[in-house]
């Protein structure tokens, strides 16, 4: 399903800024785990997480609100008679 943008630009800083925000969620859950003991403390590296969660949220609420309808930006499947 192909979603269509009110606004071109804005939906190309979202990308940047989801693909920079995974890239952080990746690192710090390395950071957290991939050692035997966490190479920042674990106290940060959890805020960094919380942090980097509502950032997502919030990417997800500013796409929905960039769609042209919102039915599109809401991943429905419908039948054959248009029957949820």
């Amino acid at each position: 399903m192909l979603v269509q943008y009110k606004n071109k630009q804005l939906e190309r800083v979202l990308i940047g800024v989801n693909a920079l925000a995974a890239a952080v969620v990746t690192a710090s859950f390395v950071m957290l785990f991939g050692f035997h003991d966490p190479l920042i403390h674990a106290p940060i590296l959890y805020a960094v997480q919380a942090v980097l969660l509502f950032i997502f949220i919030a990417e997800k609420i500013i796409r929905s609100l960039n769609a042209i309808t919102i039915k599109e930006s809401v991943s429905v499947k419908e039948g054959k008679k248009g029957k949820l």
